[in-house]
């Protein structure tokens, strides 16, 4: 699950990028898609896109979680992943509701999702996919260009598999990508 709403916060920051203005509150995914058509968010082309992990943390964990937790900190933190993918004009124009929450998109909603005059500043909430207890919050928050952004996030997962009441495990990471040109052939 984790990987997962890594990955949806890439993509949520690849189409948060652009020239209008959104400012949604306690909205659905399909009311950030359905803004973000409206207001043109992203321009067509080839982008590079990386992503960084700059903290890991488990608050509340027993000690022999926070032993994993610093060898699983050591393997992410730091570590760039970078990605090339074509925006074509199609998606441009109606990007697929997964761009923001992932395949199970229904369970996650807008606290607030603001672009406005180059600032980007989002906060996601997702239930547990599964129905069980625990869930997710995604904190966004930077710089965005109709052809680049820089944005900060903080992932905060609680609740989740057998983890003790009141234990979460928190993830911050880096996102930056620009549009390189036109998408290769």
């Amino acid at each position: 699950m984790k990987r997962q709403f890594i990955a949806v916060g890439a993509s949520l920051l690849l189409v948060a990028c652009g020239q209008g203005d959104v400012d949604l509150k306690n909205a659905t995914v399909a009311d950030v898609v359905k803004a973000t058509v409206v207001s043109k968010t992203i321009n067509p082309g080839e982008w590079s896109v990386t992503n960084e992990v700059t903290a890991v943390d488990m608050p509340g964990m027993p000690a022999e979680a926070k032993q994993m937790m610093t060898a699983m900190s050591k393997a992410m933190v730091g570590k760039k992943d970078i990605a090339e993918s074509c925006v074509t004009k199609e998606i441009a124009e109606k990007p697929p509701a997964e761009m923001f929450a992932g395949k199970d998109g229904g369970a996650c909603k807008f606290e607030k999702f603001a672009i406005d005059n180059g600032e980007l500043n989002a906060v996601m909430t997702c239930a547990n996919p599964k129905g069980g207890p625990g869930g997710m919050t995604m904190k966004m928050a930077g710089q965005y260009g109709g052809n680049s952004y820089d944005i900060n996030s903080e992932m905060t997962m609680s609740g989740m598999g057998n983890s003790p009441a009141g234990a979460a495990m928190i993830v911050k990471s880096h996102s930056s990508g620009k549009r390189t040109g036109e998408c290769k052939a």
